[in-house]
């Protein structure tokens, strides 16, 4: 298991995306006030566990006539949109479980009224950034 010596709280804003990382494993530098992720892979890692459980609406149809529709029970979204905090447990599998709380706009399932997160790339953009943020003002570097 990697080692680490601390675990810090960070929160980050981009565009409409806020993230709060709670309990977040990190290894502390000399002096103590900058810190580096728990491992090495640690950034692609989070990215990725990131994308697979935030809900995000499923598009469907043609490539010249896409939809947005309900990655629950497949109706199309309408134009009900939202807000929406998400909590998500991380486990990587090599560092003690952490959690990402994002608050972001979300499209609500007209059906079964669940929240999903817009495939907008705009919006990805501020996912990340957002994070990115977090460890900047938390002085947190790979």
């Amino acid at each position: 298991m990697p080692q680490f010596d601390q675990t810090l709280n960070l929160m980050g804003a981009s565009g409409p995306v806020d993230v709060r990382f709670h309990r977040l494993p990190v290894r502390t530098e000399a002096g103590g006030n900058r810190y580096r992720y728990a491992y090495g892979e640690f950034g692609p890692d989070l990215i990725d566990a990131v994308y697979r459980q935030l809900p995000f609406v499923a598009r469907v149809g043609p490539p010249w006539k896409r939809r947005d529709a309900c990655g629950v029970c497949a109706v199309e979204m309408g134009g009900t949109s939202s807000r929406a905090t998400m909590t998500l447990p991380m486990r990587l599998g090599r560092i003690p479980e952490f959690e990402v709380v994002f608050t972001v706009p979300t499209l609500v399932c007209p059906s079964c009224g669940d929240h999903q997160v817009s495939g907008d790339r705009t919006l990805g953009f501020h996912i990340t950034e957002a994070m990115t943020q977090a460890f900047q003002a938390g002085n947190l570097k790979p």
